[in-house]
């Protein structure tokens, strides 16, 4: 009975060793395959440890040097801006001379006009003083070259060319003989007549019978003023006899012309 007990004593012993033993080598295995798969694990962290590190690295120099371009395109901004305020400074210093001189070239200018539009007004009262062939010729073009300058409407170089081409007109024609055939400016005579005009100190108005003659009168404020009557009745024959030897329809001849010394009388200085 007891020598019976020993071998299933020992075959169990022998099946709980076997047991153990394959339940160790399973361990064993699955301890190898996680280190393996651990180890696999590492490695695969380490690759990506490194590729980051080198992305990184990558990223830093591409950082430094766009950084570097910033700094560099920001000192040429920076050089670009000073050099264009230094530019802005020297136009604004040369818009300023500029202004400086136009505004002195328009104060030349008013007072250049202003000298123009006072030759002007004088040139318009003296006029009146000149026989009426004249001054009625020439008031026109004065009192609209006048209202032009007291306008602004003209410059002063066209202006003065005007002014100094009327002067130079009365000048030319102060020196001539004008006679014209054509209504007559007395009240008191109607019907056409002859003017007679010499220079700028003489005219005289005749009938075409030489029977009738009013001369101009220097001092007349007015338009009864302005013409006296001849005086004489010789004094329309002469004149008469004046114009046509002027015209060229008669042989020259030496004339005595009358020439008023009064307003109100026609008293006749030969």
């Amino acid at each position: 009975m007891k020598l019976w007990g020993v071998p299933v004593f020992l075959s169990c012993m022998v099946a709980i060793a076997t047991a153990e033993t394959d339940e160790l080598d399973r361990e064993l295995t699955r301890l190898k395959k996680e280190i393996a798969r651990v180890e696999s694990q590492r490695r695969n962290e380490a690759r990506e440890v490194k590729k980051e590190q080198a992305e990184f690295q990558a990223y830093r120099e591409r950082t430094t040097a766009r950084k570097t371009s910033i700094r560099q395109q920001t000192d040429s901004v920076k050089a670009v801006r000073q050099e264009t305020l230094h530019h802005n400074d020297s136009l604004r210093a040369a818009l300023g001379m500029v202004q400086a001189g136009i505004h002195e070239q328009e104060l030349s200018g008013k007072r250049i006009r202003s000298v123009i539009t006072v030759a002007v007004k004088k040139l318009q009262q003296e006029l009146p003083a000149l026989p009426p062939l004249i001054s009625e010729q020439y008031s026109g073009p004065v009192s609209y070259l006048l209202t032009e300058l007291e306008a602004g409407s003209v410059d002063n170089t066209e202006a003065l060319y005007r002014v100094l081409r009327l002067v130079q007109d009365l000048r030319t024609v102060s020196q001539e003989i004008q006679v014209v055939e054509g209504v007559s400016p007395v009240p008191r005579m109607r019907g056409s007549v002859y003017r007679l005009r010499i220079g700028a100190v003489f005219e005289a108005v005749v009938d075409a019978d030489g029977r009738k003659a009013f001369l101009w009168n220097p001092q007349g404020e007015n338009a009864d003023s302005q013409w006296v009557p001849a005086g004489k009745e010789e004094t329309a024959a002469v004149l008469l006899k004046a114009v046509k030897i002027r015209e060229g329809k008669t042989v020259p001849e030496l004339v005595d012309l009358p020439i008023a010394t009064s307003r109100k009388q026609g008293t006749d200085e030969r």
